[in-house]
């Protein structure tokens, strides 16, 4: 059975000093976030041993957003093998774990697909699966996801506030099938969670990549 642990996250103190952890993420909207998963050890570096990069702009596995998920609610396994294509993959025990907890499902029958680019669509499901949500959102808001296998997760999570339209400002489409960024996601989790947005320190912008030119193949979350 699947390890289900409380776990109490500590949130910034508003007077708290502001906290600049990555050089890669300060043209991120999203980093004050990212600043809030990093001290809720959610995320790390993903350029080990420094771990001073988080790769925002990386698109996400439906593994990487497994191990996520998994440190969010405190859930592991290795009790039963669920899938065959997880087998020795880092986020083994957090598919398993997020699978008997009805969180993941698989992409094929007995598969997982760990390593296959994860969507909108898809981060919205097992993100409203994970913290379910009360409300009735409107699918007929967004012009894009009516086909969507996930219309209502989609909007919920859109609802929720966890999720932000892709064609802002007119905020009409959700793009169900486009792919993850890791900043969107932790910009999901986040919010769902109702952990507050970390006060970030200022950078010389001259020292900061931006971080579109990573290319890790694994990444440590």
């Amino acid at each position: 059975l699947a390890v289900l642990t409380t776990i109490v996250f500590s949130t910034p103190s508003a007077t708290a000093e502001p906290v600049n952890s990555f050089i890669d993420d300060d043209n991120s909207r999203f980093e004050p976030y990212i600043e809030t998963a990093k001290e809720s050890g959610l995320v790390a570096g993903c350029n080990p041993p420094a771990n001073d990069r988080v790769c925002p702009h990386q698109t996400l596995t439906r593994g990487n957003m497994a191990i996520m998920l998994a440190r969010a609610l405190g859930i592991n396994s290795d009790s039963a093998d669920h899938f065959s294509d997880d087998n020795g993959n880092s986020a083994e025990v957090a598919i398993n774990g997020l699978t008997e907890s009805g969180v993941l499902m698989g992409c094929e029958k007995g598969l997982v697909c760990p390593n296959r680019l994860i969507t909108r669509g898809e981060m919205a499901a097992m993100i409203t699966r994970a913290f379910p949500a009360k409300g009735s959102p409107n699918p007929d808001k967004y012009s894009d996801i009516g086909e969507s296998a996930f219309k209502q997760p989609l909007a919920l999570l859109a609802a929720q506030g966890g999720l932000m339209a892709c064609d802002q400002p007119t905020n009409r489409r959700l793009c169900p099938d486009a792919p993850v960024r890791k900043e969107e996601a932790i910009f999901a989790v986040m919010s769902v969670m109702g952990l507050d947005a970390a006060g970030t320190a200022p950078r010389d912008r001259n020292l900061a990549p931006i971080g579109f030119g990573d290319n890790f193949d694994e990444l440590s979350l």
